[in-house]
């Protein structure tokens, strides 16, 4: 009988010699469709520090913030964003990068002669701090315009290339910060000394290669050199004032928050401070790592409560797309990407998100009934095993809890729920500002707020409709029965709005009778 050419399996057990197929999860960034923003710090190889950088895609984000890490050769992973992003589906991403307040950004100087003879005309910087800069390499070259003060700088980092063409430095006509740019993906910037062109780069002198070029960090006899350094990341560079997480805080239209693979008690903490003044948005948290028990997570949540904060427990694996090997992941990454694919009101739970998990291996813990519901009852958000209903193994989170225990700040969906609607009726007040307060403009607002909720209602959306009559269960007041003349007076107008949101299925019993004694009637 003939043999098979190969035999799959998921583990490395081998039987008999031949071909072995073995079939690693997916966990290549994946493009994801706009829902809700992600925002998200971390350390980085390499971007901006103190500012948000959009990402509308993954090709974006590792122009801007750098990839795994400084090459392809599978060392040690220096991108945590980079790092949380694998496997998953993401929309727009609000990325802030978190570096060490000593890193140091490297820089070249160069003259007008070759062997540091000459005046200095410019310094070349890298664009942000970091060792990474080090690795930029530049020659200076004839430009294409032929113009004899005129130079061309090309750029190497990471196997891409840069071309900076037709540059001038003259007393009339400086044009490097027109010709260079400044978008967040540019890996130098150009600083005027002294009006004049630099010498063009010679193989093999003052410190270029075989083919010209010079690396911006290495220090060159002759030459004003500064090269890059980390520094030692702190967990004040992330919750520090104006730092990331703050910045993340602040930004208006970020749908949830999250720090990379830095879940620490620092990290928690600022959460739990930030939490309050949150701009209608969740932090996501989780364990510091795979190894913490569920009655530690139980006993570090009850420091969190907090209608803005999702604690996510047991961690999985993922597969490092550049060595094969599996890695750990941390859950509240999946949650976030959950959260940017699916509309407010979509339990992050449902059947549906386990597209969004594939690339899970495994986990690192197995959760017994009993686990779940102490995660439940003490607002832990689980990741969980489990079967979707043509009984294939999926992988799912089992509920979708904040941290806050109160049944009407529960639920994730409910809150964000809560989110959407009260910015969409906001953005409606916003059109009436400074606007005379009469009794047709409030009627207006009024009939354009009831409009809205009893679409959604009718769409089976966001608002509950009533289960007798099917009107819905909403209520605006915006005159004398919730203002007084006095505020109106001042300037001040109150709108109250009420609505009640659709319940959701949260624990479904089967009740059955099944056996050769159950009696029924006939109806």
């Amino acid at each position: 009988m003939p043999q098979p050419r190969y035999q799959s399996g998921l583990s490395d057990q081998f039987g008999a010699p031949g071909v072995y197929i073995k079939e690693l999860g997916i966990s290549a960034p994946i493009a994801g469709i706009f829902k809700g923003v992600t925002g998200i710090t971390g350390e980085c190889v390499k971007g901006p520090v103190g500012k948000i950088v959009y990402c509308q895609s993954y090709q974006r984000f590792v122009d801007v913030f750098g990839g795994r890490d400084k090459g392809i050769n599978g060392g040690t992973v220096i991108g945590k964003i980079w790092q949380t992003l694998q496997g998953k589906q993401f929309g727009m991403l609000a990325v802030t990068r978190a570096a060490a307040a000593a890193a140091v950004a490297a820089s070249f100087t160069l003259e007008t002669a070759a062997g540091g003879a000459g005046a200095a005309v410019f310094t070349l910087t890298a664009t942000s701090p970091g060792t990474w800069g080090n690795d930029v390499m530049f020659k200076v070259v004839n430009a294409s315009n032929g113009v004899a003060t005129s130079f061309g700088l090309l750029v190497q980092l990471y196997g891409k290339n840069y071309l900076y063409d037709n540059l001038s430095y003259n007393s009339t006509d400086d044009n490097g910060a027109l010709v260079v740019g400044s978008d967040d993906a540019t890996p130098v910037v150009l600083t005027k000394i002294l009006p004049g062109r630099p010498n063009n780069s010679i193989a093999l002198t003052d410190g270029a290669d075989v083919n010209g070029y010079q690396k911006l960090g290495t220090v060159t006899a002759g030459f004003v050199v500064v090269t890059g350094t980390d520094g030692a990341i702190a967990d004040t560079d992330f919750t520090g004032t104006g730092k990331a997480m703050e910045l993340l805080n602040a930004e208006r239209g970020v749908d949830h928050c999250l720090v990379a693979n830095r879940s620490n008690s620092a990290i928690k903490t600022k959460i739990l401070a930030l939490a309050p003044v949150a701009n209608n948005r969740l932090w996501l948290s989780c364990p510091d790592n795979e190894t913490i028990s569920l009655a530690t997570a139980v006993t570090e949540v009850g420091t969190l409560r907090d209608k803005h904060i999702v604690y996510c427990f047991n961690h999985e694996y993922i597969v490092d797309p550049v060595t094969g090997a599996q890695i750990i992941d941390e859950p509240h990454g999946w949650m976030a990407s959950i959260l940017s694919q699916t509309d407010p009101d979509v339990h992050p739970g449902v059947v549906e998100t386990s597209d969004l998990t594939k690339s899970v291996v495994r986990q690192y813990n197995s959760l017994a009934d009993a686990d779940r519901d102490l995660c439940d009852a003490n607002g832990i958000t689980f990741f969980n095993r489990d079967l979707d209903q043509s009984g294939n193994a999926v992988w799912l989170f089992g509920n979708g809890r904040t941290t806050d225990l109160a049944v009407n700040n529960a639920q994730i969906d409910g809150q964000r729920s809560k989110f959407y609607l009260v910015a969409g009726l906001a953005q409606r007040m916003r059109g009436d500002e400074k606007k005379p307060n009469t009794k047709a403009i409030r009627a207006a607002r009024a009939a354009a707020f009831t409009g809205w909720l009893t679409e959604l209602a009718l769409g089976g959306r966001f608002v509950a409709l009533d289960p007798v009559s099917n009107v819905p269960l909403i209520e605006v007041k915006n005159g004398l029965e919730v203002n007084v003349q006095t505020d109106w007076d001042a300037g001040i107008q109150r709108d109250l709005v009420r609505a009640k949101l659709i319940p959701k299925n949260l624990y479904l019993q089967l009740q059955v009778q099944i056996g050769t004694t159950v009696t029924f009637t006939l109806q």
